[in-house]
């Protein structure tokens, strides 16, 4: 959480296979300094929308543990 304090993020993109943690960021008091929740721009997002040509850290991870 202190990290997440210290990146101050803009805009919080929540997968949507977990809704839940939408509200506990929009109502929780620990997130209530970060900009994303101050502007109400917390949201969910469908979980295949990737990051196209950038790093995957899930991918990139099961890609080491398949190919060796």
């Amino acid at each position: 959480m202190e990290q997440v304090i210290a990146w101050n993020p803009q805009v919080i993109f929540v997968q949507d296979r977990y809704p839940s943690v939408v509200n506990e960021i929009k109502t929780g008091a620990q997130w209530q300094t970060i900009d994303a929740v101050k502007n109400h721009r917390v949201y969910l997002m469908p979980d295949y929308a990737k990051s196209l040509g950038l790093p995957d850290a899930g991918g990139d991870g099961h890609r080491r543990t398949v190919d060796g």
